[in-house]
């Protein structure tokens, strides 16, 4: 057997391995983007609800001048249809916080998948290895 035809088993498993370590490289990183993905769901959703609540705090305010202006006082039907804004306005800030909550559980559950591949990389890199080297070490004889 040349130098050449003994080597290659040798190549072939170093090649492998660096698949493998390649293959684990590229999924670390992704997992680490998917987790900053999530990271920014939830500041954009903080980011979304403050920006809904100064709209329904505006809006509110308004709705309160033009019942006074029109003489109105804070009972009976203004008042209750006044309550019901202030509680429509408080679910529409919870659900942008939801919405980012969902989404930046999307990308961590994203992110332990990328975390699992990058393992299964490695170990298909190391077990493509040596089952190289194991066929040449077993036919050689």
């Amino acid at each position: 057997m040349s130098f050449m035809a003994a080597a290659l088993p040798f190549l072939s498993a170093g090649f492998s391995i660096l698949q493998g370590v390649a293959g684990m490289r590229a999924n670390q990183q992704n997992a680490r983007f998917a987790e900053s993905e999530a990271d920014s769901a939830i500041a954009a959703s903080k980011e979304d609800a403050q920006r809904q609540r100064q709209i329904n705090i505006a809006k509110l305010g308004e709705f309160r001048a033009q019942a006074g202006a029109q003489g109105s006082t804070f009972e009976g039907s203004p008042m209750l249809v006044y309550l019901n804004n202030v509680k429509n306005a408080a679910l529409d800030e919870q659900d942008l916080l939801y919405k980012g909550k969902l989404q930046a559980f999307g990308k961590r559950q994203e992110a332990k998948i990328y975390d699992q591949q990058a393992g299964s990389s490695l170990f298909g890199g190391i077990a493509g290895a040596a089952g190289s080297l194991g066929s040449t070490l077993l036919t050689s004889k």
